[in-house]
């Protein structure tokens, strides 16, 4: 064997002996990865829902003063996936009561929704703390679509006599009831109390492709309401990236 050769042999050796601690030593390194499992999501709500539509007398501030309140009961659940820190979907069912009155054409009106809707929601605080992973607090915002299954009727006000209705006339379902499609746009603050639960408060517009709701056309060219609520939401499977350390340091810092 020659000398170089042999030199060479003994340098590769001296190599992997340097390196076999890395490989025996009861702790190995996490690898590298920006990656981040989804989590599975779901949640609960119940809050108020307010109309915004042609007979709609209120405006923007809303009243409890009224035979008929155009503050409204509403609630939903939802499913949804955290795709990383920053981003979630979800799917959402959402029931609503969407009840006003106006005194200057003596009427009123009654309508129960049913709304199907997709939901992303950014946080962005990510944009200010890009390299915090784990905020407890978060203000997301919200942008999505969805469909509207209702219900609606327009009634005298003094005699309570049925001026006209459109769709079936029940609380909860979608057979018979007036479908439109709807645009969400909204913001959600949230904050996590626990690992696996967080509280939230959220509000959102949802724009209605359609001018009669309540079978009156007139002033916004589209109906709209705003649902506001609160609510739980838990994390059915809880996933996190972690950067390159040693697992038992990583174990000593959870």
């Amino acid at each position: 064997m020659s000398l170089i050769t042999s030199l060479i042999q003994r340098l590769i050796l001296s190599l992997w002996l340097g390196m076999l601690p890395s490989f025996t030593v009861g702790q190995h390194v996490v690898p590298v990865s920006n990656s981040f499992k989804g989590t599975w999501i779901a949640g609960i709500q119940t809050g108020v829902a307010i109309p915004f539509m042609d007979l709609t007398e209120s405006g923007l501030i809303p009243k409890n003063d009224h035979k008929h309140s155009n503050l409204n009961m509403a609630g939903g659940l939802y499913l949804g996936v955290e795709i990383n820190p920053s981003l979630m979907i979800s799917g959402q069912i959402f029931i609503a009561r969407l009840n006003d009155q106006n005194f200057d054409r003596n009427q009123y009106f009654l309508s129960s929704v049913t709304e199907l809707n997709g939901v992303a929601a950014y946080n962005i605080l990510k944009l200010f703390l890009p390299n915090s992973s784990d905020q407890r607090f978060k203000v997301h915002l919200l942008g999505g679509a969805g469909l509207c299954f209702y219900h609606s009727g327009v009634y005298n006000l003094l005699t309570d006599e049925t001026l006209i209705e459109r769709g079936a006339n029940a609380t909860f379902g979608f057979t018979g009831k007036v479908m439109e499609g709807v645009i969400i746009s909204g913001i959600s603050i949230r904050f996590n109390i626990t690992k696996n639960m967080d509280i939230f408060a959220t509000s959102a517009q949802r724009w209605m492709n359609a001018d009669n709701f309540e079978s009156v056309k007139g002033g916004f060219a589209f109906d709209n309401y705003n649902i506001s609520s609160i609510g739980i939401q838990v994390r059915l499977k809880n996933e996190k990236p972690y950067p390159m350390i040693f697992e038992d340091f990583r174990r000593k810092i959870e």
